[in-house]
């Protein structure tokens, strides 16, 4: 995110036990990087580990006789942090122009306002285009909240399913505890999209307009929660009665499955009569199946990446972007780049997490932008920014535009979508493949 710069103190001289105030940062000077080392402390201020006074006085008195960081001090009183941390040349290094582009756009950026579902928002943008130039239209939206429906059942169902695999297993099992903590979520991944679509299709907004339930859900899906928690418990009561019921005789495991099942899709009726509140779900005359196209899901080294985004956009197709566009991004000039904020001239330290490291240690997010030109090295061919929509409506960025540049998507890209024909023929042949690792819902360190 930002440069790495050197500290300055003292360095404690071996054999003599000078005091703290006098040790220095060692830096690796014989190498190629400009890592930043920590002072080499032998002995703690506090020996029991707790935050003293005197250890305050210390980190104090380093900071004060350092001019760069009173200046910042005096500065980050007037002004809030991310302002005063913006790099004017990166800024002015990266303008607002892009030389390859897509011409059929969809006249007007999408706004997901607090729906939570900026993931569908950038799966039905790329085949928006497709609609648009079939049908001659001057612009097109597919009904969101028809998507939100069916995915909001399907979380309630899929999580009492596991509530029901998982019966026998105390509340507290890491797994049960996890599931309980989180039951259903607004977010979502293309792969989940792309299950949607095959199910149940796409419709246009009108078929299934827009309501506030689902475009501002924090009240639904506070009762949602509140409902399937205290069907977890329904279920689990219900096999422990069909446990008692019979001492001397086990029932079948198909049959008490059965019978669970059964009550959930009883306890199910509840959640389709929260979603269904304002009466919009309906049957309509038509297939929703025929909005739809399949997309494959392609992951591959950095470079692939980007040489696939360059090829869909040539071809006309927006590109759906897996990263983490809360780093290092400007809303309202509508920037994405690593070096935008300048931590280390005003802290004396840097933002050093490796990309590895941000996913271990559960730094790294995933959402989703996506593609619609891209501005090309006159020389080289190779991409030098991204104009890039994140559904998040005009009033942010640049009309709701972003430009990302390369170093940004190097660091902060994670993954992207692209039509199955456009994709190398050594990726496919892997996505053909079926070769898959399924992780625990627990992991931090997923993987895209």
């Amino acid at each position: 995110m930002v440069s790495k710069s050197a500290r300055k103190s003292k360095r404690r001289a071996p054999p003599a036990e000078p005091p703290l105030e006098k040790q220095k940062v060692v830096t690796e000077e014989t190498s190629s990087s400009s890592t930043i080392c920590e002072p080499a402390f032998d002995n703690p201020i506090s020996e029991n580990g707790t935050l003293t006074t005197e250890l305050r006085d210390h980190w104090e008195s380093i900071i004060v006789s350092n001019p760069k960081l009173v200046l910042s001090r005096t500065i980050f009183n007037q002004t809030e942090l991310e302002p005063a941390l913006h790099s004017r040349p990166v800024k002015i290094n990266n303008p607002f122009v892009f030389n390859t582009g897509i011409r059929a756009m969809t006249g007007y950026t999408t706004d997901s306002e607090s729906s939570g579902a900026d993931w569908l928002f950038a799966a039905t943008n790329i085949l928006r285009p497709e609609v648009i130039k079939k049908l001659n239209l001057s612009g097109f939206h597919f009904s969101i909240s028809y998507l939100l429906f069916w995915h909001k059942l399907n979380k309630c169902n899929h999580f009492l399913e596991l509530m029901i695999r998982h019966v026998n297993s105390p509340l507290d099992d890491r797994l049960v505890y996890t599931l309980l903590s989180e039951p259903i979520s607004n977010d979502g991944l293309w792969d989940m999209a792309v299950e949607l679509f095959e199910t149940y299709g796409l419709v246009p907004e009108g078929v299934f307009p827009s309501t506030c339930h689902f475009d501002k859900p924090s009240q639904m899906d506070k009762l949602l929660k509140f409902k399937v928690r205290e069907h977890a418990i329904s279920l689990r009561a219900l096999a422990t009665t069909i446990r008692a019921e019979s001492p001397d005789i086990i029932p079948s495991e198909k049959d008490v499955l059965a019978r669970l099942r059964a009550k959930k899709e009883g306890l199910l009726k509840d959640c389709y009569t929260i979603l269904n509140a304002d009466g919009v779900a309906r049957s309509w005359e038509g297939t929703p199946k025929g909005f739809y196209e399949l997309v494959a899901i392609v992951n591959c080294h950095i470079e692939e990446l980007k040489n696939s985004v360059v090829k869909m956009v040539k071809a006309g197709h927006p590109v759906v972007l897996s990263c983490d566009v809360w780093q290092s991004s400007e809303d309202n000039i509508g920037l994405l780049d690593p070096d935008l904020y300048d931590i280390s001239t005003a802290f004396d330290f840097g933002l050093n997490l490796s990309t590895p490291d941000r996913l271990r240690v559960g730094a790294e997010s995933r959402q989703h932008v996506v593609v619609w030109a891209v501005h090309l090295d006159t020389n080289t061919g190779k991409p030098l920014r991204y104009k890039v929509e994140n559904s998040w409506g005009a009033n942010y960025g640049r009309g709701g535009w972003y430009a990302m540049t390369d170093k940004w998507f190097d660091k902060y890209v994670q993954g992207i979508v692209v039509f199955k024909h456009l994709a190398s023929k050594e990726l496919v042949k892997i996505y053909d493949g079926n070769i898959s690792t399924i992780l625990p819902i627990f992991e931090r360190c997923r993987k895209v």
